[in-house]
């Protein structure tokens, strides 16, 4: 097997990186709706996505092309099915009085979920770690990068669902469930497409 080492600028590697973050705002965004978050929660649960990031890209980056001939069939299903289910919960809690509140009565988003929910956004990174093993570029500046961005994008993503929570209440759970549907529907058909 022939590797092409391809040249990457610092830019290109920003781009990728605010591009792969974008998923970790959007399900912050939705993940927790109708909520209300500590600002250690938000950042205990920005945390969580961070690592999550890293760890794909660190074994993406490690395993290099073998992996990527075991993930390209499977991971798409993977990241719909993950997304779909939370995304199908959060709307009929919308509608309903089974959801989990803390001791404030506020709604909250239990452990596995935002686990599962971490490993759904991040599934694209494992994929560019496999792809820049082969480029000539330093893995730790896009590490660096990456862990910023996802981090930064995370915590905007909770300030966002928060002030449109504020204003749309239990409507807002309803349609942050509905984005993560709809973003697993997207992962699946790219799966399908690319």
């Amino acid at each position: 097997m022939i590797l092409y080492i391809i040249d990457m600028s610092i830019v290109s590697i920003l781009f990728i990186c605010l591009g792969l973050s974008m998923d970790n705002m959007v399900v912050a965004a939705a993940l927790g709706c109708g909520q209300k978050d500590g600002k250690l929660h938000i950042t205990a649960t920005a945390a969580l996505f961070t690592l999550a990031g890293a760890l794909a890209l660190i074994i993406g980056w490690l395993g290099g092309t073998h992996l990527d001939n075991v993930i390209h069939g499977w991971d798409h299903y993977v990241a719909f099915a993950i997304l779909a289910y939370i995304g199908g919960k959060m709307m009929l809690s919308a509608f309903g009085q089974n959801s989990p509140h803390n001791a404030a009565g506020h709604k909250t988003t239990p452990l596995h979920e935002t686990l599962l929910m971490a490993v759904a956004t991040n599934i694209d990174v494992l994929a560019i770690g496999i792809s820049i093993s082969l480029f000539s570029v330093n893995f730790y500046t896009v590490l660096g990068i990456l862990v910023v961005c996802i981090f930064l994008a995370t915590i905007i993503g909770f300030v966002l669902r928060s002030s449109l929570g504020r204003r749309l209440g239990r409507k807002m759970e309803f349609l942050g469930g509905a984005v993560l549907v709809f973003l697993g529907i997207k992962l699946l058909l790219e799966g399908f497409l690319g």
